[in-house]
C-alpha cells in the first residue's frame, strides 16, 4: 500500500469518520487492489506471424496498436474463416496451422 493511501486512511480514523474495524477493512481492501493491478500485465500491441509452409508463401510479421486490434481481428477471423473470441487472444493467444501456412497471434 503506498503512504498517500495509507495516511488517509488514518486521518479518517482520527478524525473519527471510520472506526478501527472499518480502518482495516479499507486498507486490506486498498492493498488487495494495489496486489491485482501489479499482476495484470498490460499489453500494448497485437502481434501476428504468419510462416507459410511452401517457398511460394510469404513471411508475415505484424504488430499493431492494441487500440485497432479488435477491429482487425474480427476481419482476420473472417478472411481465414476461422471462429474468432477476442477475449481468447487476451488469454491465451492463437495458433491455427492449415495445410499452407502456420498463424500465431498474441498480445505483447
Amino acid at each position: 500500500m503506498n503512504r498517500e493511501s495509507l495516511m488517509k486512511v488514518i486521518k479518517m480514523l482520527k478524525d473519527g469518520i471510520i472506526n478501527e474495524e472499518e480502518a482495516a477493512d479499507l486498507i486490506e481492501a486498498i492493498s488487495t487492489e494495489e496486489n491485482e493491478s501489479r499482476g495484470k500485465q498490460k499489453f500494448r500491441k497485437l502481434v501476428i506471424h504468419v510462416v507459410p509452409k511452401t517457398r511460394n508463401g510469404d513471411k508475415i510479421d505484424l504488430s499493431i496498436p492494441l487500440s485497432l486490434a479488435s477491429g482487425f481481428l474480427k476481419k482476420f477471423a473472417t478472411e481465414k474463416n476461422m471462429d474468432l473470441d477476442v477475449d481468447s487472444v487476451v488469454k491465451d493467444g492463437i495458433h491455427v496451422e492449415d495445410e499452407d501456412e502456420i498463424v500465431d497471434i498474441h498480445l505483447e
